[in-house]
């Protein structure tokens, strides 16, 4: 039976398989007389979006007239492959009326007999991507882009149910996208509660400040060949482990071998870790896991003086400061990649209470840390349920 394994009990009937352009018709028109100046460009995980604020830049052609014109509610198809998605992505256009687009996406719009938010999400459950694999394998890849023709990509097949399941699955979706959507604004409203609530201490502290080396130091880490990175053996905590000002233990790689590794790169439970280079150069994290890590290069981890009367988590509370933000940001060096230095920064000059006053401000902004460490575990657990709900209801 032509069904998927999670499906709404009112509904028995077999789903069809139709192809892509029984559903949908390209779009092609040009962007005459640049009715838009909005540049727009395809992210895998925010959709479409103005390339301006992605990129921080505007990388289209100052005349865009010849770029395909994009109406809200038409669908773009990049071919260009990244982590997670390797046959590319479809979006929709949701968050502009109108956007151009460079004629190396494959553009749509859909038929009336199909539900647009359902087809949002089968796009969004990679189902897709099997079609695409059946015309493009690993080795038609060209300079970044698949290989893929739109006449090709509009013959990919879908398996669909009849309109009435549609607009259902679509609405039950849509619902638990609202909830994540809840879930990030909560998390967002504590991150700013947060923020604002630590400047306001800091600001209200008399003390004069100093620099930082008066009371820790930056210890770099070692400098593993990546091809000693193994699967098993003690994890390496990288730069791309550290966003979010948390230490991310998802994406570990490991190191096991005979080598000895001096103790001053290891990475115990609680160690407050600094990225030093890349794009997340200054973001910071703390390490929890009671399995001991090794520090790779470009990672800095911050070690307190011995005899200094300082309470180790207000460090964590100083670098969530927009006190800090400025003095990275004037410390930081420019050029193909973003860095910094231990010592840019061991001299950054901060406050520092006495020992009580540390823990009472440290204190306060842990709790309100484990609060949201908390709801991001909830909206880790929404998005494993979407996940799964997409694999399950969709063919």
């Amino acid at each position: 039976m032509l069904a998927p394994k999670l499906r709404f009990k009112e509904f028995e009937d077999n789903w069809k398989e139709l192809k892509l352009k029984d559903v949908s018709d390209r779009v092609t028109r040009k962007n005459i007389n640049n009715e838009t100046t909005l540049p727009l460009t395809i992210s895998s995980l925010d959709g479409l979006v103005d390339q301006r604020i992605y990129f921080n830049k505007s990388i289209a052609s100052k005349d865009m007239s010849s770029y395909y014109l994009l109406i809200k509610g038409e669908f773009a198809y990049n071919k260009s492959y990244s982590a997670g998605f390797n046959y590319g992505s479809i979006k929709r256009l949701d968050n502009y009326d109108k956007g151009a687009l460079s004629t190396l996406y494959i553009c749509f719009k859909l038929k009336k007999i199909i539900n647009s938010d359902f087809i949002y999400k089968y796009f969004d459950s990679l189902k897709w991507n099997r079609e695409v694999y059946k015309v493009c394998t690993e080795g038609a890849r060209n300079h970044g882009l698949l290989n893929i023709s739109p006449e090709d990509f509009f013959d990919i097949k879908l398996k669909l149910p009849d309109i009435r399941e549609q607009e259902k699955i679509a609405l039950f979706l849509n619902l638990l996208d609202k909830k994540i959507e809840l879930q990030q604004r909560k998390i967002e409203v504590l991150k700013m509660y947060k923020k604002g609530l630590s400047d306001n201490i800091y600001a209200s502290l008399k003390e004069k400040t100093i620099e930082l080396n008066n009371y820790a130091i930056v210890q770099g880490g070692f400098a593993f060949k990546s091809e000693l990175f193994q699967k098993k053996g003690k994890p390496i905590i990288r730069i791309s482990n550290i966003y979010n000002n948390l230490v991310n233990l998802n994406d570990l790689v490991y190191y096991n071998s005979n080598l000895a590794i001096d103790k001053k790169f290891y990475v115990n439970n609680s160690d407050l870790l600094i990225a030093m280079s890349g794009a997340t150069t200054g973001k910071y994290g703390i390490y929890h896991n009671t399995y001991t890590a090794y520090l790779n290069q470009r990672v800095g981890k911050i070690i307190c003086k011995r005899d200094t009367i300082l309470y180790y988590p207000y460090l964590y509370f100083l670098f969530g400061l927009t006190a800090y933000e400025k003095q990275l940001q004037s410390r930081l060096v420019a050029g193909a990649q973003p860095n910094i230095s231990p010592t840019d920064i061991e001299t950054m000059r901060f406050k520092f209470p006495n020992i009580n006053n540390q823990k009472k401000i440290a204190d306060i902004i842990i709790n309100i840390t484990k609060k949201i460490s908390i709801e991001n575990r909830k909206l880790d657990n929404l998005n494993i349920l979407k996940q799964s709900l997409l694999q399950q209801m969709f063919i």
